[in-house]
């Protein structure tokens, strides 16, 4: 049984995340980098074939390898270009070696990579955030304490959550520093309450 083949830059795992997860800018930049192990040499003389399948679709033509195999470089690398890998989801990308005599070693057991191309919004603008009925044009310090002491406001709810999704809260526009960061955010459709103190507010200033 032929090695499965390895993808060397997707983001690491994490628990119930999506499996090998492509950063974007990474997969335009350098495409799905992906390796191979040696492996056995069945037949000492004729070339070996490579064939490398995505979604069980064959990709580019076969890669022919001289003997001994010895003296290639292992693992063997290519990159998969983010025009050629295909559109959001889940790619199962496998492998199998043929020799000169047509007989083959494989084909390896798939590999999958996540290609997400979607935000947390699926794409769509959000809706903007649903105020306490007791806020109105202006917000004082004094009328936040007057309401326990913090601003709880409703962020409308993602459509496509996934692991290791966070939410960034701004309060100036232009800036590129929130106020406010929510990490690893539950993965629901449900909207999220989120809550500013007054020292938080105190702290943005005015305006």
């Amino acid at each position: 049984m032929l090695d499965a083949l390895h993808v060397v830059n997707a983001l690491p795992d994490v628990a119930d995340g999506q499996t090998n997860l492509m950063d974007i800018a990474e997969l335009y930049a350098e495409g799905v980098i992906c390796e191979i192990a040696r492996w056995n040499e069945i037949l000492p003389v004729g070339d070996d074939e490579l064939e490398i399948r995505i979604n069980n679709v064959l990709y580019g033509s076969r890669i022919p390898f001289s003997k001994p195999l010895s003296a290639h470089t292992w693992p063997y690398r290519f990159s998969i270009p983010e025009d050629k890998i295909g559109e959001h989801g889940l790619k199962s990308l496998r492998y199998e070696v043929f020799t000169s005599s047509g007989t083959t070693d494989g084909p390896a057991l798939p590999t999958s990579v996540t290609i997400d191309r979607r935000d947390a919004n699926a794409g769509l603008r959000p809706g903007a955030v649903t105020l306490p009925g007791w806020v109105g044009h202006y917000v004082t310090l004094q009328d936040v304490d007057d309401n326990g002491g913090s601003l709880t406001f409703q962020v409308p709810r993602r459509l496509d959550p996934q692991v290791g999704d966070k939410l960034e809260i701004f309060t100036k526009f232009p800036s590129d520093t929130p106020i406010l960061t929510l990490e690893n955010l539950p993965r629901t459709t449900a909207p999220i309450q989120v809550s500013l103190t007054t020292a938080q507010l105190a702290a943005d200033g005015g305006g």
